[in-house]
């Protein structure tokens, strides 16, 4: 029979693999109950602390930790907005010279952003006559008198047809220093364009120095909601009351002094936006509204900012509407 020698070190693997196998097989709910569920770290011997690194066991690698986020500092728009009020304020807090430096530097950029917005501005607005507000109201001294004058004449214009068919209630009191300064423009107003007025005082009482006709309040004033004296109301077509009530329309057009000149636009401009006046003095009066759109297409209007190329055309009929009422389409 042919015998093996075992080397020491086969022998030794050997009686461990034994000793193993004969451990008896741990059941997990048996024998660790819930400690798997509710796990407790085990704590360290004082001895073992000292030989331990504490910044091994709390250090986390520089790979893992995120980096923290950029944040941009292109100089657009919204950058100026969101930096120049800090940088202001913090410059006015601490009037250092880096920080007024940095300010200063940053108001540079923000005024030349602005005078190359303007120049390019001018460039596209002097171009189309669309968008030049030159067209509609000239910016020459000639021309803005002519245009002031021709309102002016509208307005007279406007005025001298209301005499035919509306008049004017004035409120006034006996100690309103101001209601004796209105009476001269009512009466120039009556001696140029032959509209009538209705004095009516709230007291009674003549304002000083006038000395027409007169009426008592019969609570009109508080009835139109008016605050203070001298105020005026034009009245188109005036009617007597029938069976006690007031069948007339007041359009509040003035509510403290006004001079003549003002108080005749006043008049002029209630009328148009009542719809009172003729066709070709409401034209002439609406010299301001020439080359502006309209306010019902403004309301109705629907642009794609994706689609910059687009939105000349959508607005260009809006405003040629505008120029073909004055006859002068661009």
């Amino acid at each position: 029979m042919k015998t093996f020698a075992l080397s020491p070190l086969w022998c030794a693997m050997a009686m461990a693999a034994l000793q193993v196998a004969a451990q008896p097989s741990q059941k997990l709910g048996e024998d660790y109950n819930d400690y798997f569920l509710n796990y407790v770290p085990r704590k360290l011997p004082d001895a073992e602390k000292k030989t331990t690194s504490p910044s091994k066991l709390t250090a986390i690698p520089e790979s893992h930790s995120a980096p923290p986020p950029k944040l941009s500092t292109k100089v657009d728009v919204e950058w100026l907005q969101k930096n120049y009020a800090a940088l202001y304020k913090k410059a006015v807090d601490d009037p250092s010279e880096v920080n007024v430096t940095a300010l200063a530097y940053v108001q540079k950029v923000l005024v030349d952003k602005g005078t190359r917005f303007q120049q390019a501005w001018t460039k596209v607005t002097d171009a189309d006559p669309f968008i030049n507000e030159n067209t509609s109201t000239p910016l020459a001294g000639a021309g803005a008198l002519a245009v002031r004058n021709a309102n002016y004449r509208a307005q007279s214009a406007a005025v001298a047809e209301l005499s035919k068919f509306a008049g004017m209630v004035v409120f006034v009191d006996g100690v309103c220093r101001f209601c004796a300064m209105q009476m001269p423009p009512i009466k120039m107003l009556k001696e140029e364009f032959g509209i009538e007025a209705l004095v009516v005082s709230l007291d009674g009482q003549r304002p000083p120095g006038y000395t027409g006709p007169i009426q008592k309040d019969n609570g009109l004033y508080r009835k139109l909601g008016l605050k203070v004296t001298p105020s005026v109301a034009l009245v188109p077509n005036p009617k007597p009351f029938a069976d006690g009530q007031d069948p007339n329309t007041y359009l509040i057009v003035a509510q403290g002094f006004y001079s003549a000149d003002s108080l005749a636009k006043q008049l002029a401009y209630a009328a148009h936006r009542a719809k009172l006046l003729s066709p070709q003095v409401s034209r002439d009066l609406a010299v301001w509204d020439y080359g502006v759109t309209g306010a019902e297409d403004l309301k109705n209007l629907h642009l794609d900012i994706d689609k910059p190329e687009s939105i000349p055309g959508a607005l260009q009929p809006l405003m040629m509407k505008q120029f073909d009422q004055r006859g002068i389409a661009p």
